[in-house]
Protein backbone atom coordinates (compact mmCIF):
# COMPACT_ATOMS: atom_id res chain seq x y z
CA UNK A 1 0.00 0.00 0.00
CA UNK A 2 1.43 3.41 -0.85
CA UNK A 3 0.75 6.56 0.07
CA UNK A 4 0.22 9.24 2.61
CA UNK A 5 -2.95 10.89 4.96
CA UNK A 6 -3.28 13.01 7.51
CA UNK A 7 -4.55 11.95 11.63
CA UNK A 8 -5.42 15.26 13.13
CA UNK A 9 -7.52 13.44 16.18
CA UNK A 10 -5.84 12.11 19.34
CA UNK A 11 -6.24 9.43 21.10
CA UNK A 12 -8.72 10.82 23.43
CA UNK A 13 -11.02 12.03 20.24
CA UNK A 14 -10.70 8.67 18.70
CA UNK A 15 -11.46 6.35 21.93
CA UNK A 16 -14.77 8.92 22.30
CA UNK A 17 -15.71 9.09 18.69
CA UNK A 18 -15.66 4.69 18.82
CA UNK A 19 -17.03 4.52 22.25
CA UNK A 20 -13.60 2.77 23.34
CA UNK A 21 -11.86 2.71 26.77
CA UNK A 22 -8.89 5.80 27.28
CA UNK A 23 -7.06 3.84 29.31
CA UNK A 24 -6.22 0.98 26.71
CA UNK A 25 -2.02 0.56 26.23
CA UNK A 26 -0.43 0.30 23.04
CA UNK A 27 2.77 -1.55 22.36
CA UNK A 28 5.04 1.79 23.38
CA UNK A 29 2.73 3.14 26.12
CA UNK A 30 2.67 6.71 24.30
CA UNK A 31 -0.34 8.83 24.09
CA UNK A 32 -0.17 10.36 20.34
CA UNK A 33 -1.33 13.75 18.38
CA UNK A 34 -2.41 14.63 14.78
CA UNK A 35 -0.02 13.77 12.01
CA UNK A 36 -0.45 15.68 9.65
CA UNK A 37 1.71 13.26 7.23
CA UNK A 38 1.26 9.51 7.73
CA UNK A 39 3.97 7.46 6.11
CA UNK A 40 4.10 4.06 4.94
CA UNK A 41 5.77 2.05 7.78
CA UNK A 42 4.89 4.02 10.77
CA UNK A 43 2.82 3.17 13.01
CA UNK A 44 -0.89 4.29 13.29
CA UNK A 45 -3.69 3.75 15.55
CA UNK A 46 -6.26 1.37 14.84
CA UNK A 47 -9.49 0.49 16.22
CA UNK A 48 -10.21 -3.31 16.34
CA UNK A 49 -12.34 -5.59 18.34
CA UNK A 50 -10.54 -7.80 21.00
CA UNK A 51 -10.30 -11.07 20.65
CA UNK A 52 -11.32 -12.21 24.29
CA UNK A 53 -13.69 -9.65 24.96
CA UNK A 54 -15.13 -8.33 21.42
CA UNK A 55 -14.93 -4.89 23.12
CA UNK A 56 -13.30 -2.47 20.81
CA UNK A 57 -9.69 -1.05 21.44
CA UNK A 58 -7.78 1.10 19.88
CA UNK A 59 -3.68 -0.32 19.11
CA UNK A 60 -0.94 0.68 16.95
CA UNK A 61 -0.22 -0.93 13.98
CA UNK A 62 2.12 -0.73 10.63
CA UNK A 63 0.68 1.48 8.18
CA UNK A 64 1.21 -0.07 4.57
Amino acid sequence: MCGRYVRKSTRREIAAWFGTDIGIEDENNLDWGASYNVATQTFQPVVRLNRDSGQREIVLMRWG
